[in-house]
């Protein structure tokens, strides 16, 4: 966590702290942030109002950009890896892959990126959130498997189906204008017994 600073420009609005970072960052020299700073109507009223007017000088510009500047580059780096985990996880969602494995990469990608730095006690919770990934990546894949195994029962089934609605149409074809189907339908026998009889000759030993 940032420490609280209490130098003249860690005292400036939040806005004209971060357009200091950004100008640092783009490379402008000491003197000429120093020359833009003193232009500010809004930098000019904090001086006064805590500094007794004394101006910031090249020494508070370095002090902040040891201090404050280098958390902004942190927070930056930050920032820019978390977009990219998360544009990594739209691509996931998008190829199909689902938006809850994106999200699980990124809580890896965060554990691991903390992995370098921590103590023994870290490193145990770590372990322990690591493995509860791992158990949640097994547990999908078993369910990966169990829903391509359903989905392929599912399929031969309607395959089958498809057969048999196939056969039952061209079997019927065959002995409409069978004799001995006609035979069999002007039968004085229960409906039961006749369509008994039918399906035994229109389908022989698969009846």
């Amino acid at each position: 966590m940032a420490r609280a600073r209490r130098g003249k420009i860690a005292k400036l609005p939040a806005d004209t702290r971060a357009e200091i970072n950004r100008r640092l960052h783009d490379g402008q020299s000491g003197p000429d942030l120093l020359a833009w700073l003193h232009t500010r109507k809004d930098v000019r009223r904090v001086l006064d109002a805590h500094f007794s007017g004394a101006d910031i000088n090249a020494q508070n510009l370095s002090d902040w950009r040891a201090g404050g500047y280098q958390e902004w580059l942190d927070q930056q780096q930050q920032v820019d890896a978390l977009k990219e985990l998360s544009s990594w996880a739209r691509d996931m969602t998008d190829s199909g892959t689902g938006l809850s494995d994106g999200a699980a990469a990124i809580v890896a990608g965060k554990l691991i990126s903390r992995i370098e730095t921590a103590d023994d006690d870290e490193l145990i919770d770590f372990t322990r959130a690591i493995a509860a990934i791992r158990r949640g990546d097994a547990l999908r894949q078993r369910n990966d498997l169990e829903s391509q195994r359903l989905q392929a029962l599912v399929d031969k089934l309607r395959l089958d189906e498809q057969r048999w609605r196939w056969r039952t149409a061209e079997a019927v074809l065959k002995y409409l204008d069978s004799d001995k189907a006609r035979v069999i339908a002007r039968r004085d026998i229960p409906t039961e017994r006749k369509t008994e009889q039918l399906g035994q000759l229109i389908f022989g030993e698969d009846w």
